[in-house]
C-alpha cells in the first residue's frame, strides 16, 4: 500500500493531467480492416497497418520458422548473446534497398528517437526541431541538454537566416517526411537545399516512419515523392511497426556515422533486443514491400487516397492540407472540439474507428479526426466512411 504521501502527490498529478487516454484491448481478426472490441467488428480506419500487411500469410510463417530456429526470446543485449543473424540480415537488406551504407534496428521508433540526440550533440551544437516533430523527437532533444529552437517548416528562409548567424556552431536540423498528426510535408526539398548550402556545418535528420515501405515507386517515403532518395540526407529514420505490420524502428546513413551511433547510444547497448522472430517477420515484409505484391499495394493505397478525396469534397467535408498531403493519414478538421467529440462518438457508434486528436497532443485551437487509410480498404468502405462523417457532421452543424 502507497504511503499516504505518495497516494496525495499521484492523486495530485493526476488531477493535472490535461488528456486522460483509454484503452480497448482488441482481440484478434483475420482481416486488417477489421478491429474486434469486445466482440463487436469494427472498421479499422485507425491503425498503421497502411498495406494490410499485418494479417499476410508469409509474414506469419516467417515468424512461425523463427521462433522454431531460435526460441522466443532474443536472450540478451546485442553485444552479449541478443544479436541473431535474423538481425544481421534484416539490417543488411534495409541499407540495400534503401541504398545506405549502414542500418542500425533498434527496439522502437520511440526508443530510437528520443536516445539519438545525446550521441549526436555537444556544447558546440545547434539543434533545430520542426514544430510538428513526434514527441519522441522532443524528448530526444531534451534528453541531449544542448541548445535548441523550433522551426516552422513553412519558412525555410528564416531558418536559413537563423543558421547564417551562427557560423562557429554545428547545426542538427531535424523533421519528418510524414507528420502523424499533420500529413506529408511539402517543404523538404527546401531543408535539402539547406543541407547543400550549409554542407560543412549542417546535419540533416528526417524521419519517415509514416512514409516508409508506403510513399513513393519504391517506397522510399516522402522523400522519393519529391524526387530525391534517402541518401540525400544525412541520417533517414524509419520503423517496422506501421507499414512493415511488424516491430523495431531503425537509422540508416554513412557507415561511420551508424557505426557510432552502436557504439554510444545507451538504448541501444543496454537493452535486450527484440525476439528474432520480430526480425524475421520484418525481413517478410520487406520483401513483400520491394515486390510486384508491393507495388499494386501501394498504388491500391493511392487510389484509395484519391477516392476518399474526392468523395469529402464532394461533400464538403472540411479536410486538413488537402491539396498536399497524399499520405495514408487524412484529418479533418476547421471543426470545433464539440463537433469532433460528438463526430468521433457517432462513428464509434456507427461501428467505425478513428482517432479523436486533440490537445495536449496537438495545440488547443486545432482539434481534429485522424483517419488511417489502407490498401484493404474497399470503395464500398470509403464511401461509407465518408457517408457516415457527413451524417455525424449534419447533426451538431
Amino acid at each position: 500500500m502507497l504511503a499516504p504521501a505518495w497516494n496525495r502527490q499521484i492523486d495530485e498529478a493526476i488531477n493535472k493531467l490535461p488528456l486522460i487516454r483509454n484503452r480497448y484491448p482488441r482481440s484478434g481478426s483475420s482481416s486488417s480492416k477489421v478491429i474486434v472490441r469486445e466482440g463487436q467488428s469494427y472498421h479499422n480506419f485507425i491503425s498503421n497497418d497502411y498495406l494490410g500487411l499485418s494479417t499476410h500469410p508469409e509474414l506469419k510463417q516467417a515468424f512461425k520458422i523463427a521462433c522454431d530456429d531460435y526460441g522466443i526470446g532474443s536472450t540478451g543485449a546485442a553485444s552479449l548473446s541478443g544479436y541473431t543473424e535474423a538481425q544481421y540480415i534484416l539490417e543488411q537488406n534495409l541499407a540495400q534497398w534503401l541504398q545506405l551504407e549502414d542500418v542500425l534496428v533498434m527496439n522502437s521508433g520511440f526508443s530510437l528517437n528520443s536516445s539519438l540526440y545525446k550521441s549526436l550533440s555537444n556544447a558546440n551544437t545547434m539543434i533545430w526541431l520542426d514544430k510538428n516533430c513526434h514527441a519522441s523527437h522532443i524528448d530526444g532533444v531534451l534528453a541531449s541538454k544542448s541548445r535548441f529552437a523550433r522551426f516552422d517548416g513553412n519558412n525555410i528562409t528564416d531558418l536559413r537566416s537563423k543558421i547564417s548567424r551562427l557560423p562557429d556552431l554545428l547545426h542538427l536540423v531535424i523533421s519528418e517526411g510524414v507528420f502523424s498528426m499533420d500529413g506529408s510535408s511539402d517543404y523538404l526539398a527546401g531543408l535539402i537545399q539547406l543541407r547543400k548550402d550549409f554542407q560543412d556545418q549542417l546535419l540533416l535528420v528526417v524521419d519517415d516512419a509514416h512514409g516508409v515501405g508506403v510513399i513513393g515507386k519504391n517506397g522510399f517515403g516522402q522523400i522519393e515523392k519529391i524526387g530525391f532518395l534517402p541518401k540525400d540526407i544525412d541520417l533517414y529514420i524509419g520503423t517496422l511497426g506501421k507499414t512493415f505490420a511488424s516491430h523495431g524502428g531503425f537509422i540508416g546513413g554513412n557507415k561511420w556515422i551508424i557505426e557510432y551511433l552502436r557504439q554510444s547510444i545507451r538504448a541501444q547497448i543496454y537493452t535486450t533486443c527484440l525476439p528474432p522472430a520480430i526480425h524475421a517477420a520484418s525481413n517478410a515484409a520487406l520483401t513483400i514491400i520491394k515486390s510486384g505484391e508491393g507495388f499494386k499495394l501501394r498504388q491500391q493505397l493511392l487510389a484509395n487516397i484519391d477516392f476518399f478525396k474526392a468523395q469529402v469534397k464532394n461533400l464538403n467535408i472540411q479536410l486538413m492540407y488537402r491539396d498536399i498531403n497524399y499520405s495514408p493519414i487524412q484529418l479533418i478538421d476547421g471543426y470545433s472540439l464539440a463537433q469532433l467529440s460528438y463526430l468521433a462518438k457517432y462513428l464509434q457508434d456507427k461501428k467505425i474507428l478513428a482517432g479523436f486528436i486533440r490537445y495536449p497532443t496537438v495545440a488547443k485551437n486545432s482539434p481534429r479526426i485522424r483517419l488511417s487509410l489502407l490498401a484493404t480498404h474497399t470503395y464500398d468502405d470509403i464511401s461509407n466512411l465518408c457517408y457516415e462523417i457527413q451524417q455525424g457532421l449534419s447533426y451538431v452543424s
